[in-house]
């Protein structure tokens, strides 16, 4: 019959050095932390990379609606020049530099129907003193 002997010592470990560490058993629990750390560490990157796609994405955007609105401008209205009621809807493609008489069409298009002079006379003239007037700051 053999008998196995095994000695159990709660005594440090004595031997050669592990990664710098002489316990082995901290070493260990060193790894499984540094695991734990490079596990949390990962989904934070990922959320860090999709916060400043998101927020790039929302400046683009911001950037391009100021664009259009400065760019493409709209007037609608109704006055009336020389006892006559004139609908009118003007649009500018170049901020306000030349301006067209357009009609809407039923699919979010505009059909350009000529310049503002050319379709509606005198419409021009007339907003500017109209706003001339409302502009100023004696009127109630």
């Amino acid at each position: 019959m053999c008998i196995i002997y095994i000695k159990l010592s709660f005594e440090p470990y004595k031997g050669g050095e592990f990664m710098g560490n002489d316990n082995p058993v901290q070493t260990s629990k060193n790894s499984l932390s540094n695991a734990f750390f490079l596990l949390a560490l990962i989904p934070l990157l990922i959320a860090i990379i999709a916060g400043y796609s998101f927020i790039d994405d929302y400046y683009d955007t911001v950037d391009e609606l100021q664009y259009y609105k400065t760019t493409y401008l709209h007037v609608q209205g109704t006055t009336e020049i020389n006892n006559q009621i004139v609908n009118y809807h003007l649009f500018s493609p170049d901020g306000g530099q030349n301006w067209y008489a357009a009609q809407e069409m039923g699919n979010e298009a505009i059909k350009i129907m000529g310049t503002v002079d050319e379709v509606y006379p005198k419409l021009i003239a007339h907003l500017t003193i109209k706003a001339n007037l409302t502009s100023n700051k004696d009127i109630p």
